[in-house]
Order: structure tokens, then sequence, then C-alpha cells
């Protein structure tokens, strides 16, 4: 789950404006709006122009904006072997070694993943 606070918390830590960080980032105020309350997802690139600008590793940015508890080990879960795959990479701590960009896909896979098993659940 994503956490958009953490943006502009660390945004209003620097002194800047929505306006002027929007700027910076080559984005429009209302988009970044949109990251800081939670109701859109940042892109990889804007996630990389960001860690870059403010001087935080990729992995420390993606790790206090997204939730990366994904298993639970006392549910029953109804796997196919990709899924697997995203369980074994984030429980074996392989994660660490990818780069950003396919730690946001695995994340974006694993959001997929989840938002189907909820539409089921309904």
């Amino acid at each position: 789950m994503f956490n958009g606070q953490k943006l502009r918390e660390i945004r209003e830590l620097h002194q800047l404006t929505q306006k002027k960080a929007a700027a910076l980032f080559n984005i429009s105020p209302s988009t970044l709006s949109h990251y800081e309350n939670g109701n859109r997802e940042p892109s990889s690139e804007f996630l990389i122009k960001y860690s870059n600008h403010f001087n935080i590793s990729k992995e420390e940015l993606v790790s206090l904006l997204f939730d990366t508890t994904l298993h639970d080990p006392n549910v029953t879960y109804h796997t196919t072997p990709e899924q697997e795959l995203v369980f074994e990479i984030i429980d074996d701590k392989k994660l660490k070694e990818l780069p950003l960009s396919e730690k946001i896909k695995i994340r974006e896979y694993a959001h997929y993943i989840y938002t189907q098993f909820k539409k089921k659940s309904k």
C-alpha cells in the first residue's frame, strides 16, 4: 500500500512548497498533490528523480512509501508459480539485490494480485 504522506513530509522537511517541488520534478502541482494524498501512485521515473534530488537511497524511499508486507504465513494461499516467485524474492530478502525499477514492477504486480484477490472475495 502506498503512503503519499511520506512524500509530503520529505518535501516539507526541505522547506519546499508543493508548487516549487512540482516545478522541480516537471509535474503539475495537482499531480504532486494526488501523490501526496495517496490518490495516485507516482511513476518509477518520478521516484528516481525524487530520491536523487533529496539524496535518499532509492531503497529507503521505496521502503518509506510502500508497505512491503505481502505474505501472511498464517494464511493458506492458492498461488501461481509467478506469485510464489514474488513471495520467495521478498521473503528471502533477495529484493535488495534488484534495481529500483524491478522492485517497483514486483510491487505493482503484488498490488495487482491483491486487488484481484479482493475482487474475488467480495
